[in-house]
């Protein structure tokens, strides 16, 4: 018989309130401590959210990359100098 210390052990790494959040919803599918198939519920749940954590990771570090590249292209184009004009007379600036 499997108990709610086995899967406490089982889901030790998590936060307290992602171990009650998974095991509510183990109860929720009528899993209970006895039945073994909660233990690849309870891996596929810690799965899933350690994705989505990763997924958002990922995001951020994807926005805070283009804000960088669009600042220095904003910069680059700031210190663009004049230079001829396809006339080959001089460009000013401003």
């Amino acid at each position: 018989m499997m108990s709610s210390k086995a899967f406490d052990e089982l889901l030790s790494r998590l936060e307290p309130e992602d171990r009650d959040r998974i095991r509510e919803m183990a109860i929720a599918y009528g899993l209970t401590f006895d039945d073994p198939s909660w233990i690849p519920f309870a891996i596929t749940q810690m799965t899933l959210d350690e994705l989505q954590d990763q997924v958002g990771d990922a995001s951020a570090a994807m926005k805070e990359a283009a804000d960088l590249a669009l600042r220095r292209i904003g910069n680059s184009a700031r210190n663009v100098q004049p230079g001829p004009s396809r006339d080959g007379n001089t460009v000013e600036s401003g």
